[in-house]
């Protein structure tokens, strides 16, 4: 993020839908937040997210009869771009493969006032300089300590290592350190995960006009693009032991050669790094250098799970629920919230988050939560939410009818209408078989 560029309210957006008087609409709402550039259709989008980095980009999931968007996602989101879905999907799975995608925000069409005025208000708050105290923002003593020396060093060039489980929040620490830092550059964030073998050089170290087939310009590569910056790799341990190599020198000395060219470069950036995995184990196993070890790991931060900080998880919520609406969480939701594994970590929080938004509900309560996070939670033994609304709904009689008549019908399915079958599996006898099946064609009757 340019904080110069924050600093003086101007936004670059970028808006990619295939209905134009929807993409003009949209659009329309934007202008007066900073410039737009509107795109119709995937190729287009593709093509200029390779070229450009703005600072929004606004997408639908289908473009041209197709749900490519989830693609256009991806790409933003392994360019470190504020990426937010508008869409008329409103179902469960494709919020949440889009936020696991690298989607910041998810709205549903329809209300497109009130998008604007969230997300802008989001944005705004999220990349603003965190002061002490919010960096600061947990109430675990060993991660607080941690946190602490880390922000003592914010404004040094040592480099930084932060390690923990996927979705921990380790990307959302990195650029917390770099808005600390104060330094005049870019955040730069490099998906090492992402990057085939055959594009590393490319990619990272750039290259010259005509160096390969398909260089038809000049392209300076993410280590020349995060100069007077932070450089984050992510995912440092996905990345094969020769990438590893090419990357001792340039860390070392921050001069590197692009390929096809024989004209040294230099960029002078502070390096992060994250890992999921332990990169000592890793040098053990043959897997990880040593050297590059040792040249990333000047300070080595571990971030920890939700699940091992269950007091941050309230705060953390609340801290992502930044839009204008105001949200009350009753005891008993917030109790439930702080029991969740939370396997996902702040990753399956965001997507939590954006359900709660996406409920429209101000208040929440634990069933809007078990709702959510648990939609087919058991309650008691064996009832479900909708067999305890079923049950309200008819009373216990009519309930117990209703239960009696789908079990037999159930078992003689399984048995092929096999009444001797069926009346030996429910423990019942032929009598009352026949008593029931009298009974249901009765009611048929005075129907």
């Amino acid at each position: 993020m340019n904080k110069e560029k924050y600093l003086n309210g101007k936004i670059k957006f970028c808006v990619v839908e295939d209905d134009p008087a929807f993409r003009d609409l949209f659009s329309s709402l934007l202008e007066e937040h900073g410039d737009v550039v509107q795109i119709g259709h995937y190729d287009g989008a593709i093509t200029y997210l390779k070229r450009n980095r703005p600072d929004m980009l606004f997408v639908d999931l289908d473009l041209q009869g197709k749900k490519n968007g989830p693609r256009i996602v991806e790409v933003a989101s392994q360019n470190d771009i504020h990426c937010v879905v508008v869409s008329s999907y409103d179902d469960e799975e494709t919020i949440n493969d889009c936020i696991n995608l690298g989607a910041r925000d998810y709205y549903v069409k329809g209300d497109e006032v009130r998008v604007v005025s969230d997300i802008i208000s989001k944005y705004k708050k999220t990349y603003k300089k965190p002061s002490d105290s919010e960096f600061l923002n947990t109430h675990h003593p060993l991660l607080k300590q941690s946190l602490e020396f880390l922000l003592s060093n914010a404004q040094s060039h040592y480099p930084i290592l932060l390690s923990g489980p996927t979705g921990a929040g380790k990307t959302f620490f990195a650029k917390q350190i770099h808005m600390k830092s104060e330094l005049k550059g870019k955040f730069v964030a490099v998906n090492c995960s992402s990057i085939p073998k055959e594009l590393f050089e490319s990619e990272m170290f750039g290259y010259e006009k005509g160096a390969f087939s398909g260089a038809e310009k000049k392209y300076e590569g993410k280590i020349l693009d995060a100069h007077e910056g932070t450089l984050y790799l992510d995912e440092i341990d996905s990345m094969p032991i020769n990438q590893q190599a090419k990357l001792l020198k340039v860390i070392e000395d921050k001069e590197f050669y692009p390929v096809g060219s024989n004209k040294i470069q230099r960029s002078n950036f502070r390096l992060v790094c994250s890992s999921q995995r332990d990169l000592r184990q890793m040098m053990i196993e043959g897997t990880f250098r040593e050297d590059l070890y040792y040249r990333i790991s000047f300070i080595d931060i571990r971030i920890l799970p939700l699940n091992e900080r269950k007091d941050d998880i309230i705060p953390l919520l609340k801290n992502m629920l930044k839009g204008p609406r105001r949200y009350q969480i009753t005891a008993e939701a917030a109790a439930l919230i702080k029991e969740h594994k939370w396997p996902g970590n702040l990753r399956e929080l965001q997507i939590f988050a954006t359900n709660l938004e996406l409920s429209k509900e101000s208040k929440i309560t634990d069933r809007l939560v078990r709702k959510i996070l648990i939609p087919n939670e058991e309650l008691g033994d064996f009832f479900t939410e909708d067999q305890k609304k079923k049950l309200i709904s008819l009373g216990l009689n009519g309930f117990l009818e209703l239960m009696k008549k789908e079990a037999i019908e159930l078992i003689l399915r399984d048995t092929k209408n096999n009444v001797s079958q069926t009346t030996n599996k429910l423990k019942i006898s032929p009598a009352t078989y026949y008593r029931w099946k009298s009974e249901e064609k009765n009611m048929k009757d005075e129907l």
